[in-house]
């Protein structure tokens, strides 16, 4: 069946009517065995549920830095680049700098003239940060690893700071 949008309403290029075509999805869906059901069930919970824990642990409740240890191929030995992600959405991009006595400071990041939002949002499993979608892959042990939606070949690996 194939149908065209037009107008903001979908026309239906054959015999079958809108009225058809709906009881036909509800009849699939009623086809559809238990266990696939479930299954989807599960899946849908697991993903809401990982918001608020998601969230929680990007923010840890006060706003947290997050160091960079992976951009891509390169990795950092010691934390070169930091995230801060605030309670409130904002989002800060940072240098580190060590001194002659061996203490580490963080300065916000000069992008030049290039501008980015000093932001960041989470929806499901998506990490939005300053303009850049991120899929969330893994969140343990205080370590994130995100996936790069526009450059699926981009990683980036952020681990809790321990710099304060």
């Amino acid at each position: 069946m194939k149908f065209c949008f037009m107008n903001h309403h979908f026309l239906f290029h054959s015999d079958l009517s809108r009225l058809d075509y709906i009881r036909s999805i509800i009849k699939r869906l009623n086809n559809m065995n238990k266990r696939s059901f479930i299954l989807l069930f599960l899946m849908f919970n697991f993903y809401s549920c990982n918001y608020k824990k998601y969230k929680d642990t990007i923010t840890n409740g006060k706003g947290t830095y997050w160091d960079v240890i992976k951009d891509g191929k390169r990795i950092f030995k010691t934390p070169s680049y930091s995230y801060f992600f605030g309670v409130t959405g904002e989002c800060q991009y940072y240098s580190y700098r060590r001194s002659a006595d061996g203490s580490i400071k963080r300065y916000l990041f000069d992008f030049g003239d290039m501008i980015y939002p000093k932001t960041w949002k989470l929806a499901e499993d998506t990490l939005q940060i300053q303009g850049f979608d991120y899929l969330l892959v893994s969140n343990k042990n205080k370590k994130l690893l995100l996936i790069n939606l526009g450059r699926p070949t981009d990683s980036l690996e952020l681990v809790e700071s321990a710099i304060k």
